[in-house]
């Protein structure tokens, strides 16, 4: 057994024949390009595997020596055309030899909290930069697949379905080895004993921690503010309940005319509802539009049937149709 830095834990067991032959099915499986550089018969290329391992797991119970010799290994893997880009495959096939003939854990757990756009792009940085590195763990309230928000306008309006903007599918996750827990939430983290309680009760254990829920909607502090029919738009469920309003159509009221104001505005109207967007300021998009901009926006805007009230403050939203957003 070798501890390695960050309290990682290696069991070696030497390798054999037997996982170069699994090694090179699944590098060939995953990879088909990658066959051409491995120069010889199969039998010397396990021998060629087997040394490689060796000096590996040798330089493990030195870890001063495992950069000189990686970097002599990668030296010769470049003379033989191998490219940066033909790493993440073999260190796949790699670590599931491993798993498969050498009883052998090498990751750390992961576990980030929140499966949104910043979760997944950090688990494809890390699937780029590090696979195996870490054993990941993605988190998420929301019962689905991480998807791209920026485009919940667009199902709202129908331009898009629901399906179409998930980020990744399930199978780039599981090819990966990432555990995905949507449908839940995290409801302590104890830090001394690195483990995160989730709200089904079950616990999980990690090396690194990482926070990735993003943003949480402002709602204003007035009365009626938290009737049924008030909603936020934010996820996949507000635009289900909005598409939902949009159908009967009910007057419905947005109140707030930045960009996702707007958006949410355009989508409910297409959707066939009728539409009043509520500014508190003179004119829409303040931050990013001067006044000239700004006037030519909300004629866009009641060009597609919205009405838009400005410099107007919403006091009490008791008194207002029954949905609005």
């Amino acid at each position: 057994m070798v501890r390695a830095a960050d309290g990682l834990r290696v069991k070696l067991v030497a390798p054999t024949s037997q996982a170069a032959a699994l090694f090179h099915g699944r590098l060939f499986e995953i990879a088909p390009a990658v066959k051409p550089l491995l120069r010889g018969d199969m039998t010397e290329q396990g021998c060629k595997l087997m040394a490689t391992l060796g000096v590996v797991v040798k330089s493990l119970g030195n870890l001063e020596a495992v950069l000189p010799a990686a970097s002599a290994l990668a030296k010769r893997h470049v003379d033989h055309g191998v490219k940066a880009a033909d790493y993440p495959p073999v260190g796949a096939a790699l670590l599931w030899t491993l798993e498969q003939g050498f009883s052998i854990t090498m990751s750390e757990p992961l576990v980030i909290v929140g499966n949104g756009m910043a979760a997944a792009c950090l688990c494809e940085e890390l699937a780029q930069r590090a696979l195996g590195r870490y054993a990941i763990a993605v988190i998420g309230e929301e019962p689905r697949l991480a998807y791209n928000r920026v485009l919940l306008s667009s199902v709202l309006a129908g331009e898009v379905r629901a399906s179409d903007i998930s980020l990744k599918p399930a199978a780039w996750w599981s090819d990966r080895g990432i555990t995905l827990c949507y449908g839940v939430g995290v409801t302590a983290a104890d830090i001394a004993a690195r483990t995160v309680t989730l709200s089904d009760d079950k616990a999980l254990p990690f090396a690194k921690l990482v926070f990735a829920t993003g943003s949480r909607p402002i709602c204003l502090r007035i009365a009626g503010a938290d009737l049924p029919g008030v909603l936020t738009f934010r996820d996949m469920s507000h635009v289900a309940s909005m598409s939902r309003a949009a159908c009967r159509s009910a007057p419905i009221v947005v109140i707030g005319g930045g960009l996702l104001g707007i958006e949410a505005a355009y989508g409910l109207a297409k959707a066939g509802a009728s539409v009043t967007l509520v500014h508190l300021v003179d004119r829409l998009m303040e931050r990013q539009l001067d006044a000239r901009a700004a006037l030519l926006l909300k004629r866009a805007v009641e060009a597609k049937g919205i009405r838009v009230l400005l410099d107007v403050a919403t006091r009490d939203s008791s008194a207002m149709v029954t949905s609005r957003v």
